[in-house]
């Protein structure tokens, strides 16, 4: 079974919003400033997606995206919360966003070096089109068994890592199909 389509759009969307520096509303003083703070940190760019995960899972992307904008407040104000702080009782299933967090990781911790892949995570400082094709790509691929576990793991992995490549470096790849790089944002 694929993604559901809001689950897609929740997890795009907030990559978009997160990266593009507009995660929050257009009248908060936090609206274009977080980015440099957060790029230039990681760890605390990871924990945004850590607690949006939690607030997904627990409630909805509503509430998520409230969540991540208030942990930012929080960052951004001088505190450095501890994640446990925010994510209580994160006892999770092992989902599909259990995988997704291991991206995120790879993603903010720029370690998909693998392939011989690097960039430089402060260019996507306000372009959140540059940060969403990646984890389109990945919403888009992934198959889901009846427990919300992935099936096709190594397969979505070396898809994702194939357009990661064509956007930085121009080399060959198979070709993509429309549907595996289809995003929904826009």
């Amino acid at each position: 079974m694929k993604l559901d389509l809001d689950t897609k759009t929740e997890i795009q969307s907030f990559v978009y919003f997160l990266f593009n520096g507009s995660l929050f509303s257009s009248n908060s003083p936090y609206q274009t400033n977080y980015l440099d703070y957060l790029l230039s940190k990681p760890g605390l760019l990871y924990n945004c997606f850590e607690v949006f995960v939690y607030y997904a899972q627990k409630h909805n992307a509503r509430s998520a995206n409230v969540a991540v904008c208030e942990y930012i407040e929080r960052v951004t104000a001088g505190e450095e919360p501890q994640i446990d702080e925010i994510v209580r009782d994160n006892q999770q299933d092992i989902t599909f966003w259990n995988d997704f967090l291991e991206l995120a990781h790879q993603f903010c911790f720029d370690e998909m070096q693998e392939s011989g892949i690097k960039f430089d995570i402060q260019s996507l400082h306000g372009v959140g089109s540059d940060a969403v094709p990646i984890f389109a790509v990945w919403t888009n691929l992934i198959e889901l068994d009846s427990e919300k576990r992935i099936t096709n793991k190594q397969y979505t992995h070396d898809r994702l890592l194939q357009r990661f490549s064509n956007n930085r470096h121009g080399k060959y790849i198979p070709r993509f199909e429309n549907w595996e790089i289809e995003q929904e944002i826009y």
